[in-house]
């Protein structure tokens, strides 16, 4: 099965219609969604995966209670999810 999503620029915005890139996910990267889904994954712990995640606006780095920086899920990851039956 093939997801595709539209990737966004580094500052969190997506390009306008017509420059948005689109790719398919890897079975790795669902996978960090899911993993993604129940916690969040600390910054020293970040794989390929995640900063591919990130730059396709679908992982987030989030400040947790302890003042440490993780990274979680954003609302365009959550709908990923969402649209496998698993969010």
């Amino acid at each position: 099965m093939a997801l595709v999503v539209k990737a966004r620029h580094s500052g969190g915005t997506s390009a306008p219609l017509g420059l948005r890139l689109r790719r398919m996910l890897s079975a790795h990267e669902i996978a960090t969604l899911l993993l993604l889904l129940n916690a969040s994954v600390d910054v020293m712990a970040a794989t390929p995966d995640v900063m591919a995640l990130r730059e396709a606006g679908l992982v987030q780095l989030v400040a947790s209670e302890q003042g440490e920086a993780r990274f979680a899920l954003t609302a365009e990851g959550s709908a990923v999810l969402r649209v496998l039956g698993a969010g």
